[in-house]
């Protein structure tokens, strides 16, 4: 090699040297272009209109889209989840392969239906490491590695079912009729407002029957069971039923009244007392609920009854009438005392009112002298009858000795020729605290013993 080819060569290599440093400090050296995941199943999950998994040892489960609702249709029919029955079809057409294995037998066979097409797959057992599993489409030689994510969720039907039992919500029910152990009760929505009318016609509370339509509305399986708990669960001789309907009664005979659907609540699940059994009468559901909803059924009339007692105008008022009877735990004694009101005075000019005390309203009575009363204590007594509530009514009066009983006599009307009513009040303290009984027009209820001070107070004015 001659002197003038080696000059040639080292230039070369430096060259190609500087080319090499420059294009290592740049960073531009080609890199290898990363591929996106390959998708074992291309479908877009909302347009899926049907899924069908057949497990290699079981009943199938197939779930049908119609109006934009999913439901169940084997091995149960009935309406799904769709939270759940959504989350499992992105599942099963969402699948991403890790790579690809030898094929194996499958487990389940899934079809998915999506724009009028179907593709099928099987899915092979779950891989023992790696939290993987195999998924081999339709004609494919080879079975794809993916993600197991919804594996265990193949064949779990009762988590695909919809827990809520009752579909219609509390403001449209109109009629409810409930029947257990031999007691009965019957409500019905007459415009805006709700009445009993069984056992007998009464006002219904507002608030009770909240909680009672609530009850029915809001009745949520915790389980299902299967057709074979039929035999066990008592529902063919119901220990509770309740008998809803949508539609108003109707005012013709009962030939004609409209069809009111059934729920019937049959025995325990276990020793435990936990749960009951419970079927919508018609369907093929046999569900367990907790066992304190048949607590929230288990009324009478009288505790859905309205409860308020009566209602009192403080301004109609004339005249108060209270006797007390010493109860046996001290020497027997009466006191009575009457309070009436007084007129107003006559109106006097303006320039003369501010330096005026302002008139007594009440006065109390003894024969013909009165003294003045404590306008303020009249007030706060009559205030607890506008209106008086029970807070729970009895069907006796209890047995229990009282420590006091009180005669209350409310007059109203009288003045100005305004018609007269005289309202009668009861009212025994059974003491220790205990609720106050009271009665009135033939209801026997107990109210809140803080009146019993209201009662008793020094009415004269300080």
């Amino acid at each position: 090699m001659n002197f003038k080819t080696t000059i040639i060569l080292i230039v070369l290599l430096a060259l190609g040297g500087i080319y090499l440093a420059y294009d290592r400090i740049n960073g531009n050296s080609e890199k290898p272009a990363e591929t996106a995941p390959k998708k074992v199943i291309d479908i877009d999950p909302a347009t899926v209109t049907q899924v069908k998994i057949t497990p290699s040892a079981g009943k199938a489960i197939v779930l049908v889209k119609q109006d934009a609702k999913w439901k169940l249709t084997e091995p149960v029919q009935g309406p799904a989840d769709q939270f759940a029955t959504e989350e499992l079809v992105r599942g099963l057409v969402g699948f991403t392969s890790k790579g690809q294995t030898e094929p194996a037998a499958a487990k389940y066979d899934v079809e998915i239906t999506a724009g009028g097409k179907t593709a099928k797959y099987g899915i092979g057992e779950k891989a023992v490491v790696g939290d993987v599993m195999y998924v081999q489409p339709e004609g494919a030689s080879k079975a794809e590695v993916v993600p197991a994510e919804v594996y265990d969720r193949l064949e779990k039907v009762d988590d695909l079912r919809d827990k809520q039992l009752v579909t219609v919500s509390s403001p449209d029910v109109k009629q409810v009729r409930v029947e257990y152990s031999g007691n009965k009760y019957a409500i019905v929505k007459t415009g805006a407002n709700w009445k009993i009318t069984e056992p007998e016609a009464m006002p219904a509370d507002e608030s009770a029957v909240t909680d009672l339509l609530g009850a029915i509305t809001g009745l949520r399986a915790t389980d299902f069971a299967t057709a074979e708990a039929a035999k066990i669960a008592g529902l063919d001789k119901p220990e509770l039923t309740v008998n809803f309907s949508t539609a108003a009664p109707a005012t013709q005979p009962a030939a004609s009244q409209p069809a009111m659907q059934a729920i019937l609540f049959g025995r325990y699940d276990d020793i435990r007392k936990q749960n009951v059994y419970v079927t919508l009468a018609g369907s093929n559901v046999i569900a367990k609920v907790p066992a304190t909803s048949l607590d929230r059924f288990k009324k009478t009339a009288w505790d859905l009854r309205d409860k308020k007692i009566v209602e009192i105008d403080p301004e109609s008022v004339t005249e108060i009438d209270i006797q007390k009877a010493a109860g046996p735990t001290t020497q027997p004694s009466n006191t009575e005392i009457t309070l009436v009101r007084l007129l107003p005075p006559a109106t006097k000019p303006a320039t003369t009112q501010a330096t005026i005390k302002p008139a007594p309203k009440w006065a109390i009575k003894n024969g013909n002298t009165s003294t003045n009363a404590d306008d303020a204590k009249v007030t706060d007594l009559l205030s607890d009858l506008r209106p008086l509530k029970a807070e729970k009514f009895l069907a006796t009066m209890p047995t229990t000795q009282p420590t006091a009983k009180y005669a209350v006599r409310i007059m109203t009307g009288g003045l100005r020729g305004m018609p007269v009513t005289n309202h009668e009040l009861t009212l025994i303290d059974r003491g220790e605290a205990q609720p106050m009984v009271g009665q009135y027009n033939g209801l026997t209820f107990e109210v809140n013993r803080a009146i019993a001070a209201k009662l008793s107070i020094d009415f004269v004015s300080k």
